[in-house]
């Protein structure tokens, strides 16, 4: 059968599709990816077959701007928001509402040129990324189900409802193409393991996470005799994007205590994290899904400092299982002792067993998941 794929065009999105549509194409099937702007050469390095459609500009750049300010000024939210929206104040609330009408205004960009193609290439089924809601509208026109693939915790929030009613502009999404608006899909992929998900969503077929954070060569010195512990640092393509050279505040700290105390120190800036991280004995990181369920993949304990809320979420469920400690930025840059703390948190990720012990029962809970191959029997009884 045809299989289509569609994410918004950043590649954090993209990148936790491509297991599954390796899968779909080597279990026979016809598969296409979808993608708009420049994450087109994101797509097509990863050898699947890929079609450009066109799109429109989302916000403007002061818009964006805008945004980007506000997400990044926020105060630590409530642990597990997402699901429980009634912890949330008004403003929390109404950045949710602007961050779901932000994502809409992404899928709207898309959905012309994708349903144009939609209606030509006449897929048997389309699997889209939690927050490209233009796949679901896609699938709607041409009448095929229409599949949900979560990116880990931070998709649990469903930013296009004020819950339990769509936004008017997810509405107007559907109805300009003359489909019914639908908050539901006929099915839902989850490659979160099940200990760090904020609820369970059904219809779901459970799917191991495979790590792929991109293309690219493992580093030579990741062969070379380890004689200390070696920790990895990052701060993420997000916050590289959204913030640029500042993205590294928040690890300034963390290095300079990782080298004080021993550890070899490498900063990952280019390299895809798969790569690098059986290599490495801990990881300094910003809270990103992709980053967090990487390294649990591996069995690597992690340090997590966010400074935004969607950046909360993994990384507290993570500590809750035991695998890391999550730490606030917010919390630190206010904080005049914050180097002990930075401190206190790796000398306990590396001397205190406990934490690795928790990571190794993590990467064991990822690994006993069925694999994308195993999950494509699913998506082939839905046609």
């Amino acid at each position: 059968m045809r299989i289509l794929f569609i994410a918004v065009a950043t590649p954090p999105h993209v990148y936790p599709l491509v297991p599954l549509a390796w899968a779909c194409r080597l279990a026979g099937h016809e598969v296409r990816f979808v993608t708009a702007g420049s994450v087109s050469a994101v797509v097509t390095q990863t050898g699947l077959p890929a079609t450009k459609i066109r799109s429109s500009p989302v916000f403007s750049a002061e818009e964006r701007d805008a945004l980007v300010r506000s997400v990044y000024s926020q105060p630590p939210w409530p642990r597990d928001y997402g699901v429980n929206r009634h912890l949330l104040d008004s403003d929390q609330r109404g950045l949710l509402t602007w961050l779901g009408r932000y994502m809409i205004e992404a899928s709207e960009s898309l959905a012309d040129g994708l349903v144009e193609f939609t209606k030509v290439w006449r897929p048997d089924l389309v699997v889209h990324d939690a927050v490209t809601y233009a796949g679901a509208v896609a699938a709607a026109v041409v009448d095929v189900p229409a599949v949900r693939h979560l990116f880990g915790s931070a998709s649990y929030p469903r930013l296009e409802l004020t819950p339990p009613d769509p936004l008017p502009e997810y509405v107007q999404l559907f109805t300009r193409f003359g489909v019914p608006p639908t908050t539901s899909a006929a099915m839902i992929v989850d490659p979160t393991p099940p200990s760090m998900r904020q609820t369970a969503e059904s219809p779901r077929l459970d799917m191991r996470y495979i790590p792929y954070n991109g293309a690219g060569a493992v580093p030579d010195w990741a062969h070379a005799p380890q004689e200390r512990p070696r920790v990895l640092v990052t701060w993420g393509h997000t916050n590289a994007e959204s913030l640029g050279g500042a993205a590294a505040d928040p690890f300034s700290d963390t290095m300079e205590v990782a080298a004080e105390l021993g550890m070899e120190v490498v900063v990952l800036t280019d390299t895809p994290l798969q790569y690098v991280l059986p290599h490495c004995d801990l990881i300094v990181q910003q809270g990103g899904d992709g980053t967090t369920l990487t390294a649990a993949t591996f069995g690597v304990p992690q340090l997590m400092i966010s400074r935004k809320p969607d950046a909360e979420l993994a990384p507290a469920r993570l500590a809750a299982v035991g695998a890391g400690i999550h730490l606030k930025y917010q919390n630190l840059r206010d904080d005049p002792d914050s180097r002990a703390v930075v401190r206190e948190a790796m000398v306990k990720l590396c001397e205190d067993s406990s934490y690795r012990d928790a990571a190794a029962r993590l990467r064991a809970e990822i690994s006993a998941q069925p694999s994308p191959a195993e999950v494509v029997a699913g998506l082939e009884a839905l046609v």
